[in-house]
């Protein structure tokens, strides 16, 4: 297995499902950065792995980890992982369907739990690495 790849591979596992194939392109290039959109700028949780940490705009945080944390939250989207949040707590997620997550990626806003498509692919979201 390709080397970039095996970090993705392992959060895959660790999240009991397969991300899309535009994320995790964009993740084996990037590893992080921003997505704009109209409501909100959104900081991108790194996948863990080799340089995760210098990615990460909190200390430690990566995909992996802010994902099994919000899972715990009231209200957030079952078996979701979460790509991104803007500063206030509200997320960028995909949801799950089977074993794998769909393209689509959803605002999530966590004081009321209400859930909101932001695009239909990841690859159509403005990423500033």
């Amino acid at each position: 297995m390709e080397k970039t790849l095996q970090p993705i591979a392992e959060a895959e596992r660790e999240l009991g499902a397969t991300l899309p194939a535009s994320y995790k392109e964009a993740m084996r290039r990037h590893n992080g950065g921003e997505i704009a959109t109209e409501m909100d700028l959104w900081e991108l949780y790194p996948i863990p792995g080799p340089g995760a940490a210098e990615k990460a705009h909190q200390p430690s945080a990566d995909m992996v980890q802010e994902t099994l944390e919000r899972r715990t939250w009231p209200g957030f989207p079952e078996g979701a992982v979460t790509l991104a949040d803007n500063g206030l707590g509200d997320q960028l997620v995909m949801l799950r369907t089977g074993n794998q997550f769909g393209p689509a990626c959803y605002f999530w806003q966590h004081e009321t739990g209400h859930i909101e498509l932001l695009a239909e692919d990841f690859a159509l979201l403005d990423l500033i690495p």
